[in-house]
């Protein structure tokens, strides 16, 4: 039998952590072209970054999860979790008895029931 030490098991961490970078970015192309097209892919992959940090710090760990929390950053706002115009997400995501799975779920109606970007209201505060 073999042990994988500590360094091994970061590597491969740190390489899945990679790859679903790259696939969020690629999910963004297909899904907000126009939001990946501004913003560019070194930013978008910034924001994926952060959102994979900021979400685990609300237990939203898994990768579904995590893509409906950068889909809120694009759509509402980088910091729609603190903006008052959100205050459902906020609630939602400070709930200490809601599972990951229903807080990603609430998320994920909270960002469809925001303005339409026809308002010119989408992604404020993102670069």
């Amino acid at each position: 039998m073999f042990k994988i030490r500590r360094e091994q098991k970061e590597a491969f961490k740190a390489a899945a952590v990679h790859d679903f970078e790259t696939e969020m970015v690629r999910h963004i192309e297909r899904c907000l072209p126009a939001r990946h097209a501004e913003l560019g892919e070194i930013v978008v992959r910034e924001l994926i970054q952060q959102g994979i940090e900021r979400a685990a710090g609300h237990g939203i760990v898994s990768e579904r999860g995590t893509c409906i929390y950068v889909h809120a950053m694009l759509v509402l706002g980088r910091d729609f979790e603190v903006d008052e115009r959100y205050a459902r997400t906020s609630a939602i995501l400070k709930h200490p008895s809601l599972s990951e799975w229903t807080k990603a779920e609430l998320l994920f109606d909270a960002i469809y029931d925001a303005p339409s970007p026809a308002s010119g209201h989408v992604a404020e505060g993102v670069p």
